[in-house]
């Protein structure tokens, strides 16, 4: 679910998620191209920028190369920009975030990304054995603030949001079909302390329960909320960062808050954008014209 810049939910709440569930099924395609890169190329030689939810395919398929037995270096770098996916996915020391009024002060998923329970490793954590990763943010960025009430509302339960802010009252409807749920701690009666994703009704036969690693991308698109801001949202200790609200040397370069900034680099004009683009090289370790 993703929220905009003032608040509003979506017109149709299911769209982000099941946009997210389809990206990570796109790694397959990607993975297969990185490597043929690397194999015509060399990976010394293959660079790759992801923007938004375009990470979730990149980084997804820099895991599976890394999970891969004798899989080795993939590219020589790997700029995620914006990137909309929970920053413990790659480091769990990056900044917690508190429970809002949105999600009722209270997690109703255990932090799997961090700590993915099929590894104990942070979800993403070892990505750079393939390549270096550099994270392009903007602490002030629109798109993933919407982001991180999007997963405030998670697990995406077709219950309804419950509107707790201003005079407004009642529930805004979020899905047209039984939903996503997760029995999780002392509130979770019957299933006490017991974490059990499923998808439909609470009983059987309309009941089905998500296992990992098997329903990772349906847990995590649908289920898992992050208790953490998007990795292109701040910096994280373990990755290289850049901040594009304060990394050109004119104030109308630099990303703002604004609902067009989250796209700044493809809306605006070279002439502000310029120095983007030559940080982007930089990042890369290539010269202006491309060259090495």
């Amino acid at each position: 679910m993703f929220w905009d810049y003032i608040g509003n939910p979506p017109a149709d709440a299911d769209n982000y998620a099941d946009s997210e569930e389809k990206a990570y099924h796109s790694t397959e395609g990607l993975h297969k191209f990185l490597v043929a890169l690397k194999g015509d190329y060399g990976a010394s030689n293959v660079r790759m920028f992801a923007h938004s939810m375009g990470n979730v395919v990149a980084s997804e398929s820099m895991r599976k190369h890394a999970s891969l037995s004798g899989g080795g270096s993939l590219i020589h770098t790997y700029v995620a920009c914006q990137a909309a996916m929970a920053a413990q996915a790659y480091d769990p020391q990056a900044t917690p975030r508190p429970v809002t009024v949105y999600n009722n002060f209270l997690w109703d998923t255990p932090e799997d990304y961090a700590v993915y329970p099929y590894t104990s490793d942070a979800y993403y954590e070892h990505i750079s054995s393939v390549g270096a990763v550099v994270n392009f943010h903007n602490v002030g960025d629109d798109a993933l603030n919407g982001w991180t009430k999007g997963q405030d509302f998670k697990p995406n339960d077709g219950a309804g949001i419950p509107i707790a802010v201003g005079p407004l009252t009642g529930t805004i409807p979020i899905s047209p079909d039984e939903g996503y749920h997760c029995n999780y701690g002392l509130l979770s009666w019957p299933h006490l302390a017991q974490k059990q994703y499923y998808h439909g009704g609470a009983l059987a036969p309309s009941r089905r329960n998500m296992f990992y690693p098997a329903d990772t991308y349906e847990i995590y698109a649908h289920s898992a909320e992050a208790r953490c801001f998007a990795l292109g949202a701040g910096d994280v200790p373990a990755i290289t960062g850049v901040d594009l609200s304060n990394a050109f040397s004119k104030a109308s370069y630099n990303f703002g808050v604004g609902s067009e900034d989250h796209s700044a680099q493809f809306r605006g004009t070279n002439m502000i954008r310029h120095e983007f683009w030559k940080r982007l090289l930089d990042e890369f370790g290539l010269e202006p014209d491309g060259s090495f």
